[in-house]
C-alpha cells in the first residue's frame, strides 16, 4: 500500500487504477500458471466474459473485411472477407524471425528447370502473344514464340516459387533475447512490409510483366494498373503472414483497453509499476518481485 501511494501521480495513474491493472495481471497469470508475463504473449482467453471474446471476433471480421475492400471491389472483399476469416488461430502468434534455407532455395531451381515444360503449358497462356504466335506468323516465329512461351513458364514459376520459399521462411520461432517490450509484436510489424516489399516486384514480374512482354502492343496504363494491382496483392499477402498477428494483438488490446482491464500503453504503465518496485523487469519480460505480491494483487 505504501508504495501504491508514493508519487502515484506522477506519471498520471492513480492508486486505484495501478491496483485494478496489476489485479487482472496477477489474476491472468494465476489462471495461466505462471510467473512471467510478455505483452507479445498476450491471448484471446485473457479477455473477461463471453461478450468481449464475440466482440474480438467480430472486429477481427470487420478490420480483414475492411482491408479486403480497400484493396479490391466491395462485395469482393466481403466474399474474401467471409471465406479467409479464418485465418486469424485461436492464439497470437507473432512472426518474429524469417529464415532462409539456401539448400531448399537450390532444389527449387532444380526442380523448376526440370518442370519447365509443364510450367510453360500453365503460365504461358496469360499472355495473348504466345497464343496469336501459334496460328499467325512464319515458322521462326513460331519457333521463337514457343521458346517464349517456355521461358516465361520457367521465369515465372521460379520467382513464385522463391516468393513462397520467402514466405514459407517466416517462423514463430521466439527471439532468443528480448530487449523491449513488446519486441515479437514490432519485428512481426516489421516482417509485413519485408514480405510485401520483396513479394511485390516479384508479382509484377512473373504475373503481370513477363506476359506482357511477349504481346504485340504494351500500354503503359496496362504496366500502370499491373504495377497498382501486384503492389495490393503484395500487401494482402503481407498481412495475411506478418500481419495477421499484428491485427490480433491490436484488437486484443483495445477490446482489454475499453473494458478498464489495462492502460492505453501498456509498456508505459510496467515501467512505472517497477519504478514503484512492484514487479520487475527483465528486457521485455516483467515479474512481480515476489510471489506473495502476486497473490495479494490475484485476490483483490
Amino acid at each position: 500500500d505504501r508504495k501504491l501511494k508514493e508519487y502515484h501521480n506522477r506519471r498520471g495513474y492513480s492508486e486505484e487504477e495501478t491496483r485494478r491493472w496489476l489485479g487482472w495481471l496477477a489474476k491472468r497469470l494465476k489462471e495461466g500458471q505462471q510467473t512471467e508475463f510478455l505483452i507479445e504473449k498476450m491471448q484471446p482467453n485473457m479477455l473477461n466474459n463471453s461478450r468481449d471474446k464475440e466482440l474480438y471476433k467480430i472486429s477481427l471480421f470487420m478490420i480483414l473485411c475492411l482491408i479486403l475492400c480497400l484493396i479490391f471491389r466491395l462485395f469482393l472483399g466481403l466474399f474474401l472477407a467471409i471465406t479467409f476469416s479464418s485465418i486469424f488461430d485461436k492464439r497470437i502468434k507473432p512472426y518474429e524471425t524469417i529464415k532462409f534455407s539456401w539448400q531448399e532455395i537450390k532444389n527449387i531451381i532444380i526442380q523448376m528447370l526440370i518442370c519447365a515444360p509443364i510450367l510453360a503449358l500453365i503460365l504461358g497462356p496469360i499472355s495473348v502473344g504466345p497464343i496469336s504466335g501459334l496460328f499467325v506468323g512464319s515458322s521462326l516465329g513460331l519457333i521463337f514464340r514457343l521458346i517464349l512461351w517456355l521461358m516465361l513458364g520457367l521465369i515465372g514459376g521460379l520467382m513464385c516459387e522463391l516468393m513462397f520459399v520467402l514466405i514459407k521462411g517466416l517462423t514463430e520461432e521466439e527471439i532468443k533475447t528480448r530487449n523491449k517490450p513488446n519486441q515479437g509484436i514490432k519485428e512481426s510489424a516489421k516482417n509485413i512490409v519485408i514480405v510485401s516489399l520483396i513479394s511485390w516486384p516479384v508479382i509484377f514480374l512473373s504475373v503481370v510483366l513477363l506476359p506482357l512482354v511477349s504481346a504485340e502492343n504494351v500500354e503503359p496504363v496496362s504496366l500502370l494498373i499491373g504495377l497498382i494491382g501486384a503492389f495490393m496483392i503484395a500487401m494482402l499477402l503481407g498481412f495475411s503472414f506478418a500481419g495477421r498477428p499484428v491485427i490480433q494483438h491490436f484488437v486484443l488490446r483495445l477490446i482489454l483497453w475499453r473494458s478498464g482491464s489495462i492502460p492505453w500503453n501498456y509498456a508505459h504503465f510496467l515501467s512505472y509499476a517497477t519504478e514503484r518496485r512492484l514487479i520487475k523487469q527483465v528486457g521485455g519480460r516483467y515479474r512481480f518481485i515476489h510471489d506473495l505480491l502476486r497473490e495479494h494483487f490475484a485476490s483483490t
